[in-house]
């Protein structure tokens, strides 16, 4: 009875299975093939095959093990048959991920890393404890030290990994997967080798197979931030183009509008058809009470889009406080703040639709502060609202883009819910010529 579970409980925690189950992990929430069944029996099925650690079930096995077998052996020490398990396990997941090889690569190259850590760090608990070669105690070692491994991988390590793949520049990952999988293979030969399985051996292993962790996590998180720069640097420039299709829209409908209306005054119509006419170009007047011809354009179209779907749209603006920002850059922070809050809205029923635009002065700091309704729960992710749309792949890039607008000015921005109540809140300190020309009002 012990040979079977014993058998069962280390094939999951075997080399080959190891990397099977954390690399599944690692990609679950990217685009799964249509053959994803089929390869994930493969995957196994090549596990079982080659895995050591059911000879006892299987006596044959004992011949079979690739990293066990001396043809794979240089001088007895330098070992590649993990190296062509790894490769095969590799390989066998193009089938089961729509992902780039190299994406696959530095999946399987992680899960390979941290199968060392599990492996090094159960052999320093083995040797402190003086547990023997095929016991409970054993046992129990191996198997919850391979438990802990996966909770904080599942719920620590994986909070780093986002579902988007392709934030990796395909020659840094090379780098870092070929420097992983060498290093690995050498630490492992190394410490299996004759006359160094001690305990200084495997701590010396573990000290370098958790930085080898920590170099595969910091490289993606540098990347993503890369990533997310590159993506807002898109943002902006489309703001642009967006800011000057805006402009010239604009000039050209008040232009019309104004020409419309001196039109009908010389028409014989009656004073209500007048009046109903006249009323139906408000919606393309230009709002000219801002003074600020930035602030013009976005209200302007955003006061129609409010009136098209119930949207009771209202503001207070102080434009003078604006004016130390550049033209695209207000453009953007108002466009994208209020093309959430409009996006919002179009959720909420009716009768509860509102949103409210503050431009403000606060003690010798500029205020932009845009509230609207919302009865949804909102996810946080870095103090970033999280998309509700179903593609995740690019949440809040419209958000990080304001906030790195806003540091460009020195300013902060904060996003939050209460009661009910969405806020987007920007606060600048304003330059002394602006404070003085204020002071003077």
């Amino acid at each position: 009875m012990f040979k079977v579970i014993y058998s069962i409980l280390m094939y999951f925690q075997s080399l080959e299975t190891f990397i099977i189950i954390f690399s599944i992990i690692f990609l679950f929430k990217n685009k799964k093939r249509k053959t994803f069944i089929i390869g994930v029996i493969l995957l196994f099925a090549i596990s079982f095959v080659l895995n050591h650690e059911t000879v006892f079930l299987f006596p044959w096995k004992e011949f079979n093990a690739l990293y066990t077998s001396p043809y794979f052996k240089i001088d007895g020490i330098i070992n590649f048959g993990p190296i062509i398990v790894f490769i095969l396990i590799t390989l066998s997941f193009t089938i089961v991920y729509d992902l780039r090889f190299i994406d696959i690569l530095f999946a399987t190259t992680t899960s390979y890393i941290i199968q060392h850590f599990y492996y090094n760090l159960t052999k320093i608990i083995v040797l402190i404890t003086h547990a023997e070669r095929f016991t409970w105690s054993e046992l129990l070692i191996y198997t919850g030290t391979f438990i802990l491994c996966i909770i904080v991988y599942c719920f620590v390590l994986m909070k780093i990994i986002h579902k988007d793949m392709m934030i990796l520049k395909s020659n840094f990952k090379t780098m870092i997967s070929i420097i992983g999988i060498i290093t690995i293979n050498i630490i492992s030969s190394w410490t299996k080798s004759t006359g160094m399985k001690n305990l200084a051996a495997y701590v010396y292993a573990l000290v370098l197979t958790i930085l080898l962790i920590i170099m595969q996590f910091f490289s993606y998180s540098l990347s993503r931030t890369e990533y997310e720069k590159e993506l807002t640097e898109r943002a902006l420039d489309a703001s642009r183009r967006e800011f000057a299709f805006a402009k010239n829209n604009y000039e050209t409908i008040s232009r019309k509008a104004h020409d419309l209306k001196y039109i009908l005054k010389k028409q014989n119509l009656t004073e209500q058809s007048l009046f109903d006419l006249q009323e139906s170009l408000k919606e393309f007047e230009t709002i000219t009470n801002t003074g600020n011809d930035i602030i013009n354009i976005v209200l302007s179209e955003k006061r129609l889009i409010c009136l098209q779907n119930s949207i009771d749209f209202s503001f207070v603006v102080d434009y003078e406080l604006l004016s130390f920002i550049d033209e695209t850059d207000l453009f953007l922070l108002l466009n994208n703040a209020l093309d959430n809050a409009i996006e919002a809205e179009k959720k909420e029923s009716k009768n509860e639709r509102y949103i409210y635009l503050k431009i403000a002065k606060a003690n010798r700091n500029v205020i932009i502060n845009i509230e609207n309704y919302c009865s949804k729960k909102v996810i946080f992710d870095k103090n970033i609202p999280v998309t509700s749309k179903k593609d995740k792949t690019y949440h809040g890039i419209g958000s990080l883009s304001m906030k790195y607008t806003v540091e460009k000015y020195k300013g902060d921005i904060t996003f939050s819910l209460n009661d009910n109540v969405f806020s987007c809140f920007m606060i600048f300190l304003l330059p002394n010529d602006i404070i003085h020309k204020q002071d003077k009002v």
